[in-house]
């Protein structure tokens, strides 16, 4: 399996979707892969985050960098108010998972 190949069928693997035949070839790729492990871990990591549904703390000056770059990054017609919430302790969080 090439690198390619591995990343059009690692939906169905993450999802324990994949075949027999598809799983052993990714296994024995990301033997001998350290690029395509990699990938791999940070994708199981960031759905493990996603589930967890943490409320995750920004502090104020990330906060502000991004919205920034987000407002002058997207067209008017897809902007939002502030895609952040605030806390009652007014300290800006992301709610994991939420991508809107």
């Amino acid at each position: 399996m090439r690198c390619n190949e591995l990343l059009e069928t690692m939906n169905d693997y993450l999802d324990g979707n994949a075949g027999f035949t598809s799983c052993r070839r990714l296994r024995e790729h990301l033997v001998d892969c350290v690029s395509c492990r990699i990938v791999v871990d940070n994708i199981r990591h960031t759905i493990t985050l996603y589930r967890a549904g943490e409320e995750v703390s920004v502090p104020a000056k990330l906060h502000e960098r991004i919205w920034l770059l987000m407002r002058d990054r997207w067209p008017v017609k897809n902007r939002v108010t502030d895609p952040m919430k605030e806390r009652k302790d007014g300290q800006p969080s992301i709610p994991a998972g939420d991508v809107s």
